[in-house]
């Protein structure tokens, strides 16, 4: 009963992961993100609740049960054994995961420079005091040491990670121990075909759905469920902020929905009359059966092509050809044939798409025979994130910080934030080194081999269909991320790790006993009374340490979002920022803000000492948010901003450091700043102005 209760609670929670997280934006936002890593929590709760039903034992061993005091002394459930099914990506995955975690992990200096040389040179430049003898004239420390409630200690500076910002990297993390636990969720409990069946039909409900509201959204208005306006008009989709990640999630459902198709084509009989009416009269039933099917795959197909995304439309053919060359170059006479019902259904296709009008595709496409519009913009992006990858080959830069370190290599003059590289192996390289690239890719391309070896065996129609639809959609979105960041949108990855489950569950398939079951190898943990208590123990820590983390993020956010930036200095925002920095204090943008909050209250002061006190509070918050991402150039900007207006009331400044002193300091600031951001022209242009006011004075 309990387990049959906690299968079913499973299902139902993937099915709500399915429907949720494309429909969320993507879930590209804190608030959706918080959710969905909430329920992958909940999951693992149920399937430790399961092992525990499944192996618990009604006898203690070794004692009469009278000598055990109550209620044991009757029954009592312990986890003796616990099972786990054993895929090509499992070690991989724990190796990953461990990789991001050493990134996250505090190193002395000699360590860091060892392992990542540019990571030390960069903490030396930018960090005061890093790795270096605590000289008690130093002009940085002096600044630190007059500033009330100093949160910038030098010691805190000499142990640092290799990530360049710790908290970009927690939440990657975060991120991705979600997909990696839906993953082995998948793998473990999902058992046998009517269970694959029910999540590849929610995904082909959820695909089509999206794709009609795409669609009609297209054709009626810009705006995301004609509320939200989240990006310039032409670039959303559906409920997806750009039209590119749309184009990638269909590139996975289209091809798992075209394998659903094929498999029952593999399992209806034909007539074997030559006679062509016959056939077409016992294909009849084939095409009853599965019109819904086939019109959910033509309006995916459609809906791809509509939303104008040239790589996905490139990818997504390029993974049609490698699906039918693998039927077609096949010794089975079954799988060869079930190519014959592509033809067909891409020809509807077409039809459907000539019918809704395919001039702005073709003027889309077109585009391509230009490369200096449609290529170089990107290869420019591409040549500057080289460069990263050249300073930081080995262990990168940590997880989820590109964004924080791509302003320093960048070429391109302007303001703009590159969050992505719009290359997932070149973003992968930046931010994992070869090593974690070697690791992620080399998983996957080993599982993608591994299946075919095994699907080429299998003859079970079911198994053929399913799987090589769902590898056509991870070779497809793996085609796209030469040009896109689609591993980087949350929505897409999980459903990435979804489709990898589902293709290894259904390559094992097998009918034994009257059902359709999922038969793997399994590793089998046993675990004695102390090994169990310790195990629970333990994973209760790792649910409850989750939860706590995850929700702090997330009620940190909120209380941001809801500060006012117009009016930092009054006092709801103040508190605010305060209740948003302890609950997740390493933010450094939440000190940045509280830095500039006390800027402006430094402003409105009309007495010297009250200034002072408050430009000290600046200082020390713009010292903690370069403490905590010492990559910033605007924290080093407005570190140097403090610097000199402090400079100009030495008189009134019982500090003891002199005016030239603190002029050297907002000098090294700035060109930190300049250093950090080389081709914004608000920091030259404001260094500019700054220089010529020194010169007048």
């Amino acid at each position: 009963m309990m387990v049959s209760l906690c299968n079913k609670t499973i299902q139902t929670g993937l099915i709500f992961l399915i429907v949720f997280t494309p429909l969320a934006f993507g879930t590209v936002h804190t608030w959706s993100l918080t959710i969905m890593e909430l329920i992958v929590i909940f999951l693992l709760v149920v399937w430790i609740i399961k092992s525990l039903a499944l192996s618990s034992r009604l006898q203690a061993p070794g004692k009469k049960l009278s000598a055990l005091p109550a209620p044991w002394n009757t029954k009592y459930i312990q986890l003796r054994s616990f099972e786990l099914t054993r895929t090509p990506l499992n070690l991989p995955i724990l190796v990953f995961i461990c990789l991001i975690l050493f990134q996250l992990l505090p190193l002395p200096p000699f360590a860091i420079k060892h392992l990542s040389p540019n990571t030390y040179n960069l903490y030396k430049t930018t960090l005061p005091n890093y790795h270096s003898a605590h000289d008690p004239n130093d002009l940085t420390l002096c600044a630190m040491r007059y500033a009330p409630n100093d949160l910038n200690a030098p010691n805190d500076n000499n142990w640092r990670t290799i990530s360049i910002y710790p908290h970009a990297t927690k939440i990657e993390l975060s991120k991705f121990l979600s997909y990696i636990l839906v993953f082995l969720i998948i793998v473990n409990n999902i058992k046998t075909r009517k269970e694959i069946e029910r999540l590849v039909i929610a995904l082909v409900i959820v695909g089509a759905l999206i794709s009609v509201f795409g669609i009609i959204q297209r054709v009626a208005h810009q705006k995301i469920y004609w509320l939200a306006q989240l990006t310039k008009a032409g670039y959303t989709f559906g409920p997806f902020v750009n039209r590119d990640h749309f184009a990638g999630y269909m590139e996975m459902v289209a091809p798992l929905a075209i394998g659903l198709l094929i498999s029952h084509f593999l399992i209806f009989s034909f007539s074997k009359s030559g006679n062509w009416r016959h056939y077409l009269s016992s294909l009849e039933p084939l095409l009853s059966k599965n019109m819904l099917l086939i019109l959910a795959i033509v309006v995916m197909i459609a809906a791809l092509f509509l939303s104008l995304s040239r790589g996905g439309i490139i990818s997504f053919l390029l993974s049609i050809v490698l699906l039918v060359n693998l039927l077609l170059f096949t010794r089975e006479n079954p799988k060869r044939r079930a190519s014959r019902i592509l033809m067909p259904l891409f020809t509807t296709c077409s039809i459907f798409l000539i019918w809704l009008g395919i001039d702005p595709i073709i003027a889309r496409l077109s585009t391509l025979l230009a490369p200096h519009e449609a290529i170089l913009p990107r290869a420019s992006l591409w040549k500057d994130s080289y460069q990263i990858i050249r300073d930081f080959p080995i262990l990168g830069t940590g997880s989820g910080t590109y964004q924080y370190i791509f302003p320093k290599y960048k070429n391109i003059v302007g303001e703009s934030l590159y969050v992505h590289a719009h290359n997932d192996y070149l973003e992968y390289l930046s931010d994992y080194g070869i090593l974690g690239f070697l690791l992620f890719f080399g998983m996957v391309i080993f599982f993608l081999i591994k299946c075919l070896k095994l699907w080429q065996k299998r003859r079970y129609p079911y198994a053929v269909g399913l799987t090589v639809g769902s590898l056509a959609g991870i070779i497809s979105i793996l085609f796209h991320s030469t040009v896109d960041f689609n591993l980087h949108i949350p929505a897409n990855m999980l459903l990435f790790f979804i489709v990898l489950a589902l293709a290894h569950n259904t390559l094992h398939l097998r009918y034994t006993e009257g059902k359709e079951i999922v038969l793997t190898e399994n590793q089998t943990f046993s675990l004695s009374l102390f090994k169990s208590i310790f195990f629970t123990l333990l994973m209760g820590i790792f649910i409850l340490l989750a939860i706590s983390l995850i929700t702090r993020t997330c009620m940190a956010e909120r209380y941001f979002k809801n500060t006012d930036i117009d009016v930092l200095s009054a006092p709801a925002s103040l508190s605010l920022l305060k209740k948003a920095i302890r609950l997740d204090p390493i933010n450094s943008q939440y000190h940045y803000y509280l830095g500039k909050a006390y800027e402006k209250l430094a402003l409105k002061q009309t007495s010297w000492p009250a200034m002072i006190k408050f430009l000290d509070k600046a200082m020390v918050k713009y010292q903690e948010a370069i403490r905590l991402e010492p990559t910033n150039a605007w924290y080093h900007l407005n570190l140097g901003w403090s610097y000199a207006q402090l400079s100009f009331m030495d008189s009134f400044n019982p500090h003891i450091i002199s005016h030239s002193s603190m002029d050297k300091l907002a000098q090294r600031e700035f060109t930190l700043a300049l250093t950090l951001d080389p081709k914004n022209p608000h920091i030259t242009d404001y260094l500019a102005d700054w220089k010529k006011q020194e010169n007048r004075e």
